[in-house]
């Protein structure tokens, strides 16, 4: 065999090996900016002609899974899990792995600016998802201006009936069942 013919053989066989083995790609990403901490987005950086020949796995490492490309877990408590994604299809399969760390977050702002730019607008208490808390808000003189009991407290910076609050320094208070978890002061700024 003359070497011309070697390097197309050659040449063929890599192009089949790569069509073969370079479509499934099992590397993801893992988004904890999420509000709530132990809520985290999974998202698949396949790089794949199409999702209807292959079929994806993932294993949160808690004994719950899902089966989409791009997914998002709510984990029951901090910890570290071993989150395992797998894409196939007829012929092969592939397998990734990361290990990741849930902790459980309790975030209060210190300052916010509800101007309309779409930056830092609202006043945003991170928490990890699983509790209940209560926020309520006053004004430097003492009112309340705002008040919210839920899993996630976000607040705009305006009243009940929709006016805007003046700049100056809020106090907060923060309850979760019934127990006071923190009191603070933060800035708004217009």
């Amino acid at each position: 065999m003359n070497n011309r013919k070697r390097l197309l053989l050659i040449y063929v066989n890599l192009l089949i090996s790569l069509s073969l083995f370079g479509q499934v790609n099992t590397s993801f990403t893992v988004d904890s900016s999420s509000i709530n901490s132990f809520n985290l987005k999974f998202t698949s950086t396949y790089n794949l002609p199409d999702t209807l020949n292959y079929t994806f796995h993932w294993d949160f490492g808690d004994f719950t899974s899902s089966n989409l490309p791009v997914t998002s877990h709510m984990y029951e408590k901090a910890g570290k899990y071993l989150v395992q994604f797998t894409v196939s299809d007829n012929s092969i399969s592939e397998t990734s792995s990361e290990l990741i760390i849930v902790k459980d977050i309790f975030q209060i702002p210190n300052v916010f600016t509800p101007n309309g730019d779409g930056i830092n607008d609202m006043w945003v208490l991170r928490t990890n998802g699983k509790d209940i808390y209560k926020v309520s808000i006053f004004s430097p003189s003492g009112s309340r201006v705002f008040e919210q009991s839920s899993y996630t407290i976000s607040w705009d910076g305006k009243t009940p009936s929709g006016n805007e609050v003046h700049s100056g320094v809020y106090y907060y208070v923060i309850t979760r069942q019934g127990k006071y978890i923190d009191t603070g002061f933060f800035h708004l700024i217009r």
